[in-house]
């Protein structure tokens, strides 16, 4: 099933990425999701994208500033307050997605710490999951958030 392509704005700069929607659900729930650590979100990101999009999510995958075919300079900078800024933004236009349940958000992240670790800065998330890959092997960490 196609992707259909994404563009946000951070600043001055012009952040890309795509949107996988399931078939047949009425309202989903959705997935903002990049990489960490330098990598693009082609990088093995749309097996995952698909996977949750297969159990009825939708997903907005995206590219941090300087790298893939997002804008920005420098190219290939990582910078977590950047990164954290980048993620708001996708936040924020997740929410403003038509056909989307803008109040079940949740953020994924691979190879990095910033949906878990930043999880406080966004408070409409209602779960966090992050994953490293070691050795082949890889551990997720999923933190559902408990909002009193």
């Amino acid at each position: 099933m196609p992707t259909e392509a994404m563009e946000f704005r951070v600043n001055d700069d012009t952040l890309r990425g795509n949107l996988f929607r399931p078939e047949g659900v009425i309202q989903p729930p959705v997935v903002v999701m990049a990489h960490g650590f330098g990598l693009e979100r082609r990088f093995g990101l749309p097996a995952f994208a698909e996977r949750l999009r297969a159990a009825g999510l939708a997903v907005l995958l995206f590219d941090y500033r300087g790298f893939g075919d997002s804008g920005g300079a420098p190219r290939g900078l990582v910078d977590a307050r950047r990164h954290l800024a980048d993620f708001a933004a996708a936040v924020r236009c997740a929410r403003e997605l038509k056909g989307v349940d803008r109040t079940r958000v949740a953020l994924w992240g691979a190879n990095g710490p910033w949906p878990t670790a930043s999880s406080a800065n966004f408070p409409l998330a209602q779960a966090a999951q992050s994953f490293i890959a070691s050795e082949g092997r890889f551990l997720f960490v999923c933190n559902p958030l408990v909002r009193e």
